[in-house]
């Protein structure tokens, strides 16, 4: 028999029960420790985040400011080349209204040459309208000068009829101012000696003259101009709208533009 309280032999001591259960001990992490390393964890992701996105800012920023320089050059760029463009074609313009306007003057110096040829043919072929002519040049002469003593030159294949108009158009001309001005006048026309105007025709180069005289006074101080030649340049300036509209109408019909 045993008695109470004894155990066998080989059999283990248990502990007394008191009436409350043994604490149990696990091997699980504490809580604390796995947040701290989650926060961790998460705080080093946002960083890096956070520098992945600079990064990602710095780049954009980098590219867009060399995509607006890029831009910017070739808009100078193309700035330029449309200012060359433009110079060029201005050049251009230049140099051919220069070659029309050479073009335009040398017509119209060739229709002035023909005129002054036509002009003193003309005028020469009927020796008593030219005669006439030249004494009406006189007196315009007289008239614009009023001087009592004038000279007059002619060319010398006009000398003859110059002798015999000199008389009647200072008769003439003292008439004129005596019904005009009711003035009485005495003036005296003489031909210049040794200074006759050229001929019609004359190697290239020299002068030439066409017909009419020349009226001076004061020894030559106040000089008229009334040759044929000096009165087709004053009609011709006159009616240079007219030259000009045939030489273009005649540069069209050719298949030449001037204007």
């Amino acid at each position: 028999m045993r008695t109470p309280g004894a155990r066998a032999v080989g059999q283990k001591a248990h502990a007394p029960r008191t009436g409350k259960r043994p604490m149990k001990f696990t091997s699980r992490p504490s809580t604390t420790l796995a947040w701290k390393s989650r926060s961790k964890c998460s705080a080093s992701s946002r960083l890096c985040s956070a520098v992945r996105g600079a990064d990602d800012a710095l780049s954009l920023a980098h590219n867009s400011q060399a995509k607006l320089r890029i831009q910017q050059e070739y808009k100078q760029k193309e700035k330029d080349a449309d200012t060359q463009r433009r110079i060029q074609r201005a050049i251009v313009s230049g140099e051919v209204r220069i070659r029309k306007m050479q073009a335009r003057d040398e017509l119209v110096q060739k229709v002035k040459k023909t005129a002054v040829a036509k002009l003193g043919s003309k005028a020469t072929a009927d020796a008593n309208a030219y005669a006439e002519l030249l004494k009406k040049l006189i007196i315009q002469g007289l008239i614009k000068l009023n001087e009592p003593r004038v000279e007059v030159q002619c060319r010398e294949a006009d000398l003859p009829l110059v002798r015999k108009v000199l008389e009647p158009a200072a008769r003439e001309y003292e008439k004129l101012i005596l019904g005009a001005c009711n003035e009485s006048v005495k003036v005296e026309v003489v031909i210049a000696d040794g200074k006759p105007l050229p001929p019609a025709t004359a190697p290239e180069g020299n002068p030439t003259c066409a017909g009419g005289v020349k009226v001076s006074a004061k020894y030559g101080r106040i000089v008229l101009d009334n040759t044929l030649d000096a009165r087709l340049d004053i009609a011709f300036e006159e009616l240079m709208c007219v030259v000009f509209f045939v030489v273009r109408v005649r540069g069209r019909v050719r298949g030449r533009a001037f204007f």
